[in-house]
């Protein structure tokens, strides 16, 4: 049992590093720049009060908005996640550590040694899943939100004042304040989580949100229907991504944050008062068995073997496409002399 775990969770793991690259689109608050993303591509966002967080397409993370703090000054690295809360930071590195910057005043940057395989930023504590199963905490505890249970997990997350875990049956366990409800979760099984200021949402399998906790804006009882494939929330609104990677808001949209862009989008984040998205580029597809090139996702072009993606917004113009077929020892797509040339210039026992 304790293996499955670990396998289960490795595979939540890798997937960070098989995200795929896009464009940040960010709408809502933008008092200090948080809702200015800068150019290049993405894997990931996080959110912040006054500041974003992004997983660039080579792993490094880059920070905009405020920086009061030093939540923005980003550390140099690789990394496979980053998250953002009130005036920090933190990021996952590809070693499985957790990097942390920015204000530490309740020891929320006083960040745990050893691996894990997700990290998750409330406004004022951290919330981390190490690669068994456990959930380690840290920061401000004032209402028991750092009181994790002792049981094995495969997701968390964190709000304003409270955490909350999916369990390995599936079924939803929350801790810390519950002056609203947003601990009080329903009779359901659920893949994901996501936590705003006061309020907690729910992905199940079916791809239908749930959501509990305070709703003075809307923010629980506005949950649309349909499927979904990603969910995330703000301080008092929520975010969900449909399946066709359409973007669908409600709640508090008193600085714009629930007026979305149009686009197709494939991941999301919920600042507090913004909205944080990664539109859905495509590149060159050229196959490893014959001479052919198709424009598609970069996960669509990866998810068969053999097949190499040219990078983002690269059409068959810009690609090389090489045909390859047993004996093409060099590569040039036809089986000629210069293959036997090849053979004959490495002839002798191998080292």
């Amino acid at each position: 049992m304790r293996n499955l775990i670990v396998a289960v969770l490795g595979l939540a793991f890798a997937s960070f590093v098989k995200a795929q690259t896009g464009e940040v689109v960010c709408w809502g608050w933008n008092e200090d720049g948080q809702s200015t993303p800068p150019s290049g591509f993405f894997r990931q966002v996080g959110r912040g009060y006054l500041h974003s967080v992004g997983l660039r397409q080579d792993g490094t993370v880059a920070c905009w908005g405020s920086n009061s703090s030093g939540q923005s000054e980003a550390p140099s690295g690789t990394f496979f996640k980053v998250a953002g809360g009130d005036f920090y930071s933190s990021a996952l590195r590809t070693d499985g550590t957790i990097a942390c910057w920015g204000d530490s005043t309740y020891g929320q940057c006083n960040t745990p040694s050893g691996s894990f395989s997700d990290v998750e930023v409330g406004w004022y504590h951290s919330v981390a899943l190490r690669p068994s199963g456990e959930i380690i905490c840290w920061g401000s505890n004032t209402y028991g939100q750092c009181d994790a249970p002792s049981d094995l997990f495969s997701q968390v997350t964190a709000g304003y004042w409270h955490s909350a875990g999916i369990s390995l049956d599936g079924s939803v366990q929350c801790w810390g304040d519950n002056s609203r409800g947003q601990c009080d979760p329903p009779n359901s099984t659920f893949v994901k989580l996501a936590a705003g200021g006061f309020h907690t949402l729910g992905l199940r399998s079916d791809g239908s949100i749930l959501a509990w906790g305070d709703d003075a804006n809307g923010q629980s009882t506005g949950a649309p229907g349909g499927a979904f494939t990603d969910i995330a929330a703000g301080y008092l609104h929520s975010i969900a991504l449909r399946l066709d990677g359409t973007v669908v808001c409600w709640g508090d949209n008193s600085q714009g944050q629930c007026d979305v862009v149009p686009g197709s989008y494939q991941s999301i984040a919920g600042g507090s008062y913004h909205t944080l998205a990664v539109t859905i580029v495509t590149g060159a597809c050229c196959t490893g068995n014959e001479v052919r090139c198709v424009v598609t996702r970069e996960s669509d072009c990866k998810a068969e073997l053999g097949l190499t993606w040219s990078g983002p917004n690269t059409t068959c113009n810009d690609a090389v496409c090489t045909a390859s077929c047993e004996g093409d020892t060099t590569g040039n797509g036809v089986v000629d002399f210069t293959d036997l040339i090849s053979v004959l210039n490495n002839w002798g026992p191998c080292s």
